[in-house]
C-alpha cells in the first residue's frame, strides 16, 4: 500500500509541475485545443478546468494501479500470510518386544540374548562353562531352539553347572542316562559342555516339540520335571521365567 500512495503522490506532484510549465508556455494540451480553437490563450477558468481533467486522470491511473497491485480481498491476504501448516512426518514406529511376562516362552521363538550376554552371565555365577556362550548360541540355533531358554534351565538346575552332579556330569539340565553316553547314578555323563547343550538341545526338539508338540516351557515343564519326582512345577516356572525376566531387562542376575 506504501509503494502504490508513494506512486500516486508522485504522479500527483509530476501533474502540478506539468501544468506549471504548461502554463508557462501555452502548451498544455487540454487549453492548447481550446486555445487553438478560439485563437486566444485559455483563461482562468479554461486553464482550472485542464487541472481538474488532469487531477482526475490522475485518480484514475491510482485506482487502477491499486487494484492491479492488491487483487485479492482481506480475507485472502490474511490466508495468505498465514503460514502453510505441513503434516509432521512422524517417526516411523519402532517394533517393541513385549515384556517377558507377556512372553508364551516357546522354545521355538528367536533367542534374545547374544552370545556376550549369555558368557556375562555365566561369568557372574562363576560357571565352569563359562566362554562357552557363544557354543550355547550356535547349538541352539542349529536345533531350532531358543537359547535364553537353554540358559535358564542351566540356571535352575544346577546353577549354571556350580552345583549338584552337573558339576561332574557337564549335562545342562541333568539328563537322566542317554544312548552313546556314560550312565552314572542314572544320570548322563558327558565329555565336554559342547556335548552336554548338543543332548539337551536334541531332546527338546526331537521329543517334546516333534514328539508330542509342546513347544512352551509351560508345556513342557510338567513332563520334564514331574510332580512324581519330587518336583514343585510352579517354583519351576517362576524361576524359569524370573531368570529370562531379568535377562530381558539387560540385568545378569535377578
Amino acid at each position: 500500500m506504501k509503494a502504490s500512495h508513494l506512486f500516486c503522490q508522485v504522479y500527483h506532484d509530476l501533474a502540478l509541475l506539468s501544468n506549471r510549465h504548461a502554463e508557462m508556455h501555452g502548451k498544455t494540451a487540454a487549453l492548447a485545443l481550446v486555445a487553438s480553437a478560439q485563437g486566444r490563450k485559455p483563461n482562468t477558468m479554461q486553464r482550472l478546468l485542464g487541472y481538474v481533467i488532469l487531477g482526475l486522470v490522475a485518480l484514475l491511473v491510482c485506482v487502477v494501479l491499486l487494484g492491479a497491485m492488491h487483487p485479492t480481498s482481506a480475507a485472502t491476504m490474511g490466508r495468505l500470510a498465514t503460514p502453510t501448516a505441513h503434516p509432521v512426518q512422524q517417526e516411523s514406529t519402532i517394533q517393541q518386544e513385549p515384556p517377558a511376562a507377556a512372553f508364551t516362552f516357546s522354545v521355538l521363538s528367536q533367542p534374545r540374548l547374544s552370545p556376550a550376554f549369555i558368557n556375562n552371565v555365566l561369568a557372574a555365577y562363576n560357571s565352569p562353562a563359562a566362554g562357552k556362550g557363544q557354543a550355547l548360541y550356535d547349538l541352539g540355533r542349529q536345533y531350532g531352539i531358543n537359547s535364553d531358554i537353554a540358559l535358564a534351565f542351566f540356571g535352575h538346575e544346577s546353577t549354571f553347572g556350580t552345583r549338584g552332579v552337573a558339576v561332574s556330569s557337564r549335562s545342562l539340565g541333568n539328563l537322566r542316562c542317554l544312548p552313546n553316553y556314560a550312565c552314572v547314578g542314572g544320570y548322563a555323563y558327558f565329555p565336554t559342555w559342547e556335548e552336554g547343550f548338543k543332548a539337551w538341545y536334541a531332546l527338546i526338539r526331537d521329543l517334546y516339540v516333534n514328539t508330542w508338540g509342546l513347544t512352551t516351557i509351560d508345556q513342557i515343564l510338567p513332563r520334564y520335571a514331574p510332580p512324581s519326582d519330587h518336583n514343585d512345577d510352579s517354583a519351576y516356572l517362576a524361576d524359569l521365567k524370573l531368570f529370562l525376566t531379568t535377562w530381558y531387562e539387560g540385568k545378569v542376575r535377578p
